[in-house]
């Protein structure tokens, strides 16, 4: 399955982005980034501080740990994708 997660920096924004950079460093260390299951890396709107990326994955706990790890750090949205042809089938 492919999402799309969106995510908010929260207040305090500035704290806040030392943090969220922080966290992805341990990802890394543990190896439990999104690595090759991101389709769209990270893109963040600095002037909104938000932020989306688009990851692929049949893991809903790997989905779960991001939306955790994140916790009170930024808000984040978890929205599946499913392509026009795949609602065709859905709907047919």
């Amino acid at each position: 399955m492919k999402y799309l997660i969106y995510t908010t920096l929260l207040e305090p924004q500035d704290e806040n982005q030392k943090k969220m950079f922080q966290i992805e460093k341990k990802r890394v260390e543990k190896g439990v980034n999104w690595g090759k299951d991101m389709l769209f890396p990270i893109h963040n709107i600095m002037t909104t501080g938000t932020g989306f990326m688009v990851v692929e994955t049949d893991d809903i706990m790997k989905l779960a740990k991001y939306r955790k790890d994140y916790a009170g750090v930024i808000d984040v949205e978890i929205h599946m994708i499913k392509s026009f042809d795949e609602l065709r089938e859905i709907y047919k």
